[in-house]
């Protein structure tokens, strides 16, 4: 069994896939890219806007290559970010509709 989880941060998208094999979770591939989607959240409450295309694009490419690697189940999770903007919603809405839940 396989599986991803996708972190996705202030500063980047990090993506693991693991398989389970005798009890014990072993990495299988990784991935980490700078997207900068938090990037002046504190000081505006809102994301920044080349972040969220970027993360957007990241998101995509993190579930592709969960996909290629054989994970059968992926989640992914937003941090501060995520949390602090008053435009996450909208963010999460497009995540959602390309097809990258967060």
């Amino acid at each position: 069994m396989r599986r991803a989880v996708i972190d996705l941060g202030s500063n980047s998208v990090l993506l693991a896939v693991a398989e389970l094999r005798e009890g014990q979770w072993h990495p299988v591939y990784e991935l980490s890219q700078v997207t900068g989607i938090g990037k002046g959240t504190k000081a505006t409450g809102r994301l920044c806007a080349q972040g969220v295309e970027d993360s957007l694009a990241s998101l995509r490419t993190a579930f592709q290559d969960a996909a290629t690697h054989g994970a059968q189940q992926v989640v992914a999770a937003g941090t501060m970010a995520l949390r602090m903007a008053t435009d996450a919603p909208e963010f999460l809405q497009k995540a959602a509709a390309q097809g990258t839940p967060v």
